[in-house]
């Protein structure tokens, strides 16, 4: 900005990965296609599960995976020196996205965070116990 005016310049965005095949019709969803991009979840074909994962850029999103399910481990505090590190973990599980379990299971075994931040949740209070 000078003397009151702007200036703006446009510069070129980085080239998107393809998006994955779209799920065949009232079929399942194939390997690392995401379950959730009709807007309604379509259960992952047989032998994939879930899983939640930055798979281009820094969003994360789900896809149907051929992998093991994690092992849960207990996370500890850790103190050093009179500090407590933290793990803050924040998700937009998008608006449509009403299976809590699958929410819960992806921080709980994947994540384990100590403070959970979740956007665009919309499901009913007698639904997140």
């Amino acid at each position: 900005q000078s003397s009151g005016r702007w200036r703006y310049t446009c510069v070129a965005a980085p080239t998107p990965a393809p998006e994955p095949a779209a799920p065949p019709s009232g079929g399942c969803t194939p390997e690392n296609n995401d379950p959730w991009r009709t807007g309604s979840r379509v259960e992952c074909c047989s032998g994939l599960q879930q899983e939640l994962g930055k798979w281009s850029g820094s969003d994360s999103s789900y896809r149907c995976r051929a992998s093991a399910a994690p092992t849960p481990t207990r996370a500890h505090v850790t103190v050093a020196g009179g500090q407590v590190k933290t793990k803050v973990f924040e998700w937009n599980v998008h608006y449509s996205n009403k299976d809590t379990g699958a929410i819960a299971r992806t921080i709980a075994e994947k994540h384990q965070p100590d403070i959970i931040g979740l956007c665009e949740l919309t499901t009913s209070m007698d639904d997140m116990s």
